[in-house]
């Protein structure tokens, strides 16, 4: 054995390999323990031409759209996802996104990498969905790029983390209809004025996190033609698709059923983010509610939680869950998962 295979079976013994989802032993790094592989809803199977999400019958040479892609009309060429965004995907996109957990990202660039395959092409440019240099300074790191970055050098392709820029902040989209966040990102991503020349006369392909409604990946695209790019594509991570039918890992269809979580916060409240920060840490995406910024919704607040005043107040679907105190005790009683449907 050379000295660097000894040096690597040492580091093993010290730092043994885990599980990016849970933390269990494994035999290889940067892999899911049998578990959390169960739990995984990887999209397979006749997917949309534009999504990658699955749709119900057989491949045929026809295009292949699900719901939403054929109601809204989407200005790239061909999409794709590597994982339904439930469970434990869920879970490694917002430990990813919020977490500082950067190691998902190799990975997740390989379930990506063979997803992305069918839009590949010789001379593909790879350009991750940009973010305002202002939550790029919050957040130390653009996971879309961090994405991109492995998964170009897995598919040998050419890689430009600044095609694309973000010259205005857009502001959050949460709780938006899809129509109030295509006009809200419509226009804020723009080709970069020197960088973004390099994605003329070529395919591009987007990376980007999550694929919700597609107002992110609309407004990238589109700054893409109008850099001149011939084609474009999209690859995520994980597609959120509430109501599809989803194959598990035994062929049989189930359908992916999203849960609704909402928190009605200050910013000035402790409890506020420490009830944010237990849901980011069980995988759960929330839709906030900031009563400060926003007092017209204060009353509809005190109306649903029954009288009560304080933020913050927590809600699961229609269940009332009440404050942070309220959360952490489910947690502790072991209800709190059960509840998410985490």
């Amino acid at each position: 054995m050379t000295k660097i295979g000894k040096f690597q079976t040492a580091l093993h013994w010290v730092f043994p390999s885990r599980c990016v989802a849970c933390g269990t032993l494994v035999e290889s790094d940067f892999g899911l323990c049998s578990a959390c592989w169960a739990q995984t809803s990887f999209l397979g199977g006749t997917l949309c031409d534009y999504c990658g999400v699955p749709v119900l019958g057989e491949e045929t040479n026809d295009t292949v759209s699900c719901d939403d892609c054929h109601t809204i009309q989407r200005p790239w060429l061909m999409g794709r996802s590597a994982l339904a965004y439930e469970g434990v995907a869920r879970k490694l996109v917002l430990a990813l996104k919020h977490g500082d957990r950067q190691d998902i990202a190799k990975p997740a660039a390989r379930w990506m990498a063979n997803a992305a395959v069918p839009l590949t092409s010789n001379g593909a440019l790879v350009v991750p969905v940009p973010m305002h240099w202002s939550r790029l300074l919050k957040r130390r790191y653009n996971q879309a790029s961090l994405l991109g970055h492995h998964m170009a050098r897995l598919l040998d392709l050419p890689f430009c983390p600044d095609a694309l820029i973000r010259p205005r902040v857009a502001g959050s989209t949460e709780g938006l209809t899809t129509v109030e966040r295509f006009q809200k990102l419509e226009g804020a991503i723009e080709p970069h004025k020197k960088r973004g020349t390099r994605m003329a006369g070529r395919r591009v392909i987007l990376v980007d996190d999550v694929m919700t409604s597609g107002a992110t990946l609309s407004s990238a695209a589109q700054a893409c033609v109008a850099a001149g790019a011939n084609e474009v594509c999209v690859i995520t991570l994980a597609r959120v698709a509430k109501d599809a039918q989803i194959p598990d890992k035994c062929g049989n269809i189930r359908k992916c059923v999203m849960t609704t979580v909402e928190i009605y916060t200050s910013p000035l409240c402790g409890f506020c983010h420490a009830a944010k920060r237990l849901l980011t840490q069980k995988g759960v995406e929330f839709s906030e509610v900031d009563v400060l910024a926003d007092p017209n919704r204060k009353p509809e607040m005190i109306q649903r939680a029954n009288g009560g005043r304080t933020v913050p107040q927590i809600f699961v679907g229609d269940i009332h869950v009440g404050g942070c105190d309220d959360l952490y005790a489910l947690d502790r009683a072991g209800k709190l998962d059960a509840l998410l449907g985490a």
